[in-house]
């Protein structure tokens, strides 16, 4: 799978996945990402407080990390258009791992992201 079509699927799977559990999971009291949060400090042992003030409506941006193993083979690096892909492992039939003529890389990056807001109150 070619690295930005596994970036693109990941942010889209996720953010699907936050929207699908705020309905599923909204009469047993659980909000996802909620709104109004006012963000505590990284020392704080909550991430932060349903604030009621207007003051604190702006949207908190989060991000996600990325920690991939990437490769390009050879034949592709020739070409001028090479493409990286997330790395693929193959097993043999001993368990043993196959690379093949690939280069391997660790790709490490964060992208920032405002998510779908639930409701502010769980329904009780």
């Amino acid at each position: 799978m070619e690295l930005k079509e596994f970036v693109k699927e990941s942010i889209k799977q996720i953010s699907e996945a936050l929207i699908e559990c705020n309905v599923e999971l909204k009469d047993k009291g659980v909000v996802i990402n909620p709104k109004s949060v006012q963000v505590n400090t990284d020392s704080s042992q909550a991430y932060g407080r349903i604030s009621t003030e207007i003051r604190h409506q702006s949207k908190v941006v989060q991000k996600i990390e990325f920690d991939v193993a990437v490769s390009t083979s050879k034949d592709q690096a020739a070409n001028a258009g090479a493409k990286i892909s997330v790395m693929s492992l193959s097993l043999g039939a001993e368990g043993d791992v196959n690379y093949g003529n690939k280069s391997e890389s660790r790709l490490k990056f964060s992208v920032p992201i405002i998510y779908s807001e639930g409701d502010s109150e769980p329904v009780e």
